[in-house]
């Protein structure tokens, strides 16, 4: 199960059943009125059932010992209002510690990042709007952003670990701006199918730690329980999801629930491979607490095309025409018009004997294979483990190189030209990966002011960015950016230290 597909399933405690419907279908609204009365009738049962427990053990003096548990029990009793709260709360708390299950990066900067993972997600989110203001034709805004996922599974609960690296890039009358990476978010969410949490809030039973928008859709698309075939052609059903939008670059996202009216329309091929298509179609009514205040009204729609892996019905890509209007509290109206775009990719991970094994791997049954990342990692290290300038380590994004010792003009981004050759080596190792993303970072030693060493860092990463592309790599594989001096390997405390801390990294995206 992944996080995309939310089981449509009546419980009562006996059997669980998937029932497909069409949005004429009495009996399955009835179905779902039942299902809902019986799930509230366990609670009350259970409940009765905990408070019998504690009267008996009253019996020997052991009240005191069971606070915890009473208290516990009245919190299963919440109201959505109350957990809504919560997650308000929770998305907006800076200081959030993360749970010791999640995973944390290496401190040391040559160690490697391991951890023991079921499934690596990763998703592409592109938007192209025609965007008017009040009516007035503004230019058009693409938006793209990279999610990196880690999904592990714990006694049937989700937990999704990873991040979000955003990329804005407005244009008008075709005229590009700025293309750059504007942030790296992180994203921590966790899914129990069966909670009570997921239960009370269907439009939205993902429980985010860290959220900050990403993924815009949630709980889309609302798959049922079933294996597709020819016989559920033309079928409907309908499934209630929520999805974030932010018109307004400098205000808070705003989360809108929906409710999506879906028809399996049979199988096709994407990308020359075979896949199943479903349709969808919903309106945009209002937004959600926790929301951005200054939106008084959203009105519009959208229309999707679905397309699912036939094995396991999960989205390899999701095709929105969008349509839609936000008016905001100073009378501002926001008009955006065009596509966007989600594509999915998903590799599954086996830990044996200490190593991260390919899929396919333990069948063969041989030990010594190594996991995607690991092999990346051995071939680079490989061809530059003789050479002092580079150092490589897998991290939680990637396989990353360590461009050490570069030497630019003082102050500047200019690279020296004693330095060109260094980049000849990278750039033949980058060339073999021709379907990866490539993440460089630049770094600087903290003299100076900050704003000065993050624009300084951004400009140098630039430069090598240039430099990779004039030797042949496709500059649609770059993300850069700039963490100043935020990041350093080493103390600043003398020359020796600063020159480690001025360095730019290039991370292998997998």
């Amino acid at each position: 199960m992944n996080i995309f597909r939310f089981k449509f399933i009546v419980s009562s405690g006996i059997c669980k059943s998937p029932v497909l419907f069409t949005s004429t279908s009495k009996e399955a609204h009835f179905i779902l009125l039942f299902g809902t009365f019986w799930k509230k009738l366990q609670r009350a049962f259970d409940f009765y059932k905990f408070f019998s427990i504690i009267f008996f053990l009253s019996i020997f003096g052991c009240v005191s010992s069971l606070n915890a548990e009473d208290r516990k029990g009245e919190d299963a009793g919440q109201d959505i209002s109350q957990t809504n709260q919560i997650e308000k709360k929770l998305e907006t708390d800076e200081t959030i510690k993360l749970d010791s299950k999640k995973v944390v990066p290496a401190s040391n900067d040559e160690a490697d990042f391991t951890v023991d993972y079921d499934e690596r997600i990763s998703i592409k989110e592109r938007s192209d709007y025609r965007t008017y203001v009040n009516g007035k034709y503004s230019g058009l805004t693409y938006r793209e952003a990279e999610i990196y996922l880690l999904q592990t599974n714990s006694g049937g609960t989700f937990f999704y670990d990873g991040e979000t690296f955003v990329i804005q890039d407005t244009r008008k009358n075709m005229l590009s701006t700025i293309r750059k990476l504007d942030t790296v978010y992180p994203v921590q969410f966790e899914y129990a199918p069966e909670s009570d949490y997921a239960f009370d809030n269907p439009y939205h039973p993902q429980f985010f730690h860290y959220d900050n928008g990403f993924p815009l859709l949630r709980n889309f698309p609302f798959i049922p329980n079933i294996k597709f075939t020819d016989l559920h052609i033309g079928k409907k059903w309908e499934g209630k999801s929520t999805v974030v939008v932010r018109p307004k670059r400098d205000m808070p996202y705003a989360k809108i629930p929906v409710y999506a009216e879906y028809e399996y329309k049979g199988k096709t091929t994407y990308l020359g491979m075979p896949v199943h298509k479903v349709v969808a179609r919903y309106a945009l009514r209002n937004t959600s607490n926790g929301s951005d205040p200054s939106i008084v009204r959203t009105s519009g729609t959208r229309s999707a095309d679905i397309f699912l892996n036939p094995d396991t019905q999960a989205p390899v890509f999701i095709r929105e025409r969008t349509n839609e209007i936000f008016e905001y509290q100073d009378g501002t109206k926001i008009e955006n018009k065009g596509n966007l775009l989600h594509f999915y990719k998903y590799e599954k991970n086996t830990v044996y004997k200490d190593r991260i094994l390919l899929p396919g791997d333990i069948k063969k049954g041989n030990p010594n294979n190594i996991g995607k990342i690991d092999k990346i990692k051995k071939e680079i290290t490989d061809k530059i483990s003789k050479n002092k300038n580079y150092t490589v380590k897998k991290t939680k994004r990637g396989v990353q190189i360590n461009l050490k010792n570069l030497k630019f003009q003082p102050d500047s981004s200019v690279l020296l030209s004693t330095e060109k050759i260094k980049l000849e080596e990278i750039a033949k190792i980058l060339k073999a990966y021709p379907d990866a993303k490539f993440f460089v970072e630049g770094h600087t030693a903290d003299v100076g002011n900050p704003e000065g060493q993050k624009k300084l860092s951004e400009q140098r990463a630039l430069t090598i960015v240039n430099e990779l592309v004039n030797r042949g790599i496709d500059s649609s594989q770059f993300m850069y950016s700039g963490a100043g001096a935020t990041k350093p390997i080493a103390k600043n405390d003398n020359d020796v230290n600063r020159a480690k801390n001025r360095r730019v990294e290039i991370t292998i995206m997998q």
